[in-house]
């Protein structure tokens, strides 16, 4: 009589085997194919986000840094494709339908549309774009839904199932409004969606009629590293954010001349330079440099943010006197450059100096904004924007969040030149400069210590407070809009780790500047160079309830700058505790090279004996943008120094005295009418501001271009 077979003996019969072969098989090939759909989608997307961008944004560039986070945003997708798609093929030889045509692409395309609704589910609300995209992810999940359970509808819709049809079926609606449409009408936007949709299927149904037999799965690898490949070469091409003038004909006139240097470290505070006694070391370099220099320790920015202040260098005038300042309502983000302001470079280009720039802060220092004028070179690439966090329709901000699991994507974020970048272009203009003979003027921007504050390693862990966990993406607005609204203050964690970036950020600047006065000793260049190294204006971190900069604040966390100086030939230190400001700079250049100081400078040259015995300083800052909902911001703020005496006032809020020698926080105010020294300050800044210009000739409006970059620094209110 026959045995019945055991339970162990039947699951392992050969119905089974069988069973396990076709579920194994079916899974390896959905792998391959999940792999593949992805690849595919990485590249639409890579495509759309960072490729086509560059058409309407030629200055727009990406960086040796930036291609290892795309490296893992694709490493991402390639697990996510192996993953999903043998999922899915197993899911197919389970319910028996591992042996239909083509069902395996659409799993692994079903597996993108998945993700993808996942994925703005997640970012909700959402904009009107990305709510039309997901119901049509939607749509594309019920056909393909359809087709794993009837061989009629897998026929009917396996032309939509191919990836790239995926991809910009699904990005096409976002990405037209937020990215290549933005100004266009909802109506506009709508009928461009519609019409997209309606090609893209079309060309899919095209291509199903003419191409009737299945594409080997190697053929499908191969138009996937080819289409990146092609999408590689593109990005390859180096950003046009060059602005170029003749250069001076009269390069002889200027040979024997000093070369000139201006550095500034954007948003860098002066006490948080070990130069200046900060506890951590994040100017090493700086430190050295001092032994041959001045250290101005009462250096004051001419305003709280870039715009003014660089004017401020750039002309030797006060903001109220150049006109490149925020000015709500028309020129809420900020204003060019009054006609007929004749800058530094201007000056120097006409005498025979090379004049050379280039630039970090993209938003403010370009030519729409005039600082530009006088430049025979100004370079102001865009690195672009890996990740967005604005932009929840594209999947890696989904993979990114996924990777923060496991890992700091903090550089995901960046969006500035590095340092590094800026020094590669810089030594560049330097041969440039050394072939043509005579003297230079070059000027840096440097930008690693301003949000999203993501310094490189080994800068980033070089000081205690790091939170890996912390995500710049949106982070930094949240908490400034916090902080600036009265409604909250940093804690303990987010304050360390915010200073621990800034401070890390500072330090990536010192070494790059090592590096760029290395390169000037290899030259020669460097005992016959003016350098001056300085800020633009610092950051607060929740310090007089303010965050960032640009909040029309005049505090010391805002206005106290470094200020260091060499003269050509300079071989001693040197301290100075007058207070001294941005205007003095082109004078003191000026004056240096051997040329008169034109007569509507307000600033003093510093390399002068007199300059001890010198008057006051001034500051004045308004906020960015539209600030009526926040009544703190509005209006203008005034500060006036002399000596360790400060006072300030404004068009709103209470008069302010602080004697910064006692009390450099400014945590005590001692405005007092009565007092004598605030009753001097009080005359010195009345008659100051009694000299400005009532009505200011009115510049051009800067174009729509570079009022969204300037928002992209997450200058918003």
């Amino acid at each position: 009589m026959k045995m019945p077979l055991s339970s162990t003996e039947a699951s392992s019969g050969p119905g089974a085997v069988k069973a396990n072969s076709s579920l194994s098989v079916s899974a390896y090939k959905g792998s391959l194919l999940g792999l593949q759909a992805w690849l595919v989608y990485g590249v639409v997307e890579f495509a759309l986000a960072l490729v086509l961008p560059r058409i309407w944004s030629p200055e727009s560039t990406l960086l040796a840094w930036q291609w290892p986070v795309i490296g893992i945003l694709f490493a991402t997708y390639a697990l996510a494709g192996l993953i999903l798609g043998a999922a899915g093929g197993a899911l197919l030889a389970v319910i028996g339908r591992s042996h239909v045509p083509g069902l395996h692409d659409i799993i692994a395309s079903s597996t993108i549309v998945a993700a993808f609704a996942a994925n703005l589910a997640v970012g909700w609300p959402l904009a009107r774009s990305e709510q039309i995209a997901l119901a049509l992810a939607a749509v594309l999940g019920v056909l393909f839904c359809l087709a794993l359970g009837s061989d009629r509808w897998q026929r009917s819709v396996a032309f939509l199932a191919r990836p790239w049809v995926v991809g910009l079926l699904l990005l096409c609606g976002p990405w037209l409004s937020r990215e290549a449409l933005p100004e266009y009408s909802a109506l506009k936007k709508t009928a461009a969606t519609l019409l997209a949709v309606a090609l893209i299927a079309g060309a899919a149904l095209l291509r199903r009629a003419r191409v009737k037999r299945s594409i080997p799965l190697l053929w499908k690898a191969v138009n996937t590293a080819a289409g990146f490949a092609v999408l590689w070469i593109l990005t390859q091409a180096p950003g046009a954010g060059t602005t170029t003038m003749a250069p001076s004909t009269n390069a002889a006139a200027v040979r024997g001349k000093p070369n000139i240097l201006v550095i500034t470290m954007d948003t860098v505070r002066a006490d948080h330079m070990s130069v200046y006694g900060y506890p951590r070391d994040t100017t090493p370099h700086l430190r050295e440099f001092a032994r041959q220099a001045t250290v101005y320790s009462r250096a004051v920015a001419a305003s709280d943010m870039t715009l003014p202040s660089h004017a401020s260098i750039f002309t030797g005038q006060y903001p109220s006197w150049h006109g490149a300042y925020a000015a709500s309502p028309d020129f809420a983000y900020g204003r060019p450059l009054v006609p007929g302001a004749v800058t530094l470079a201007e000056v120097l280009h006409a005498k025979g100096y090379w004049t050379g720039a280039v630039v970090a802060n993209h938003s403010f220092l370009q030519a729409n904004m005039g600082l530009a004028q006088g430049f025979s070179v100004w370079k102001h690439n865009i690195a672009m924007h890996v990740s967005s966090s604005d932009r929840p329709f594209y999947l890696r901000e989904g993979a990114r969040h996924a990777l923060s699991a496991a890992m700091s994507t903090a550089a995901f974020d960046g969006y500035f030149l590095r340092a590094s970048d800026i020094n590669r272009d810089a030594f560049k203009i330097l041969g440039e400069a050394q072939t043509r003979g005579g003297g230079f003027f070059l000027f840096l921007n440097y930008m690693d210590a301003h949000i999203p504050l993501v310094p490189p390693k080994p800068f980033r862990d070089l000081f205690p407070g790091r939170d890996p966990a912390f995500q710049p993406a949106g982070r930094h607005q949240d908490l400034t809009n916090m902080v600036n609204a009265g409604k909250g203050h940093l804690t303990e964690s987010e304050k360390r780790h915010l200073i621990s970036q800034y401070d890390g950020g500072i330090a990536y600047i010192d070494s790059e500047i090592a590096r760029l006065f290395a390169r000037l000793r290899e030259m020669n260049l460097y005992e016959n160079t003016l350098i001056v190294i300085t800020s633009d204006h610092g950051e607060a971190f929740d310090e007089h309830n303010l965050m960032q900069h640009a909040v029309r604040s005049v505090y010391e966390e805002h206005v106290h700058v470094p200020m260091l100086v060499k003269l050509p030939g300079q071989q001693q230190p040197r301290q100075s505790a007058v207070p001294v400001s941005h205007v003095d700079i082109m004078p003191t250049v000026l004056g240096v090279a051997g040329y008169p100081t034109p007569g509507q400078l307000q600033g003093r040259r510093l390399d002068t004996p007199e300059q001890s015995e010198r008057g006051p300083v001034f500051s004045e800052a308004w906020a960015l943008g539209d600030v009526q909902a926040n009544p703190k911001l509005r209006g203008v703020r005034r500060a006036v120094f002399d000596g360790s005496s400060k006072l300030i006032a404004g068009s709103a809020g209470p008069v302010e005295f602080y004697d910064l020698e006692n009390d450099p926080g400014e945590t005590v105010n001692r405005y007092d009418p009565a007092n004598p020294a605030v009753a001097a300050l009080a005359a010195r800044i009345t008659t100051w501001m009694a000299g400005i210009p009532r009505q200011l000739p009115k510049p051009a409006q800067p174009d729509k271009g570079t009022m969204d970059r300037i928002k992209s620094l997450g200058y918003t209110q």
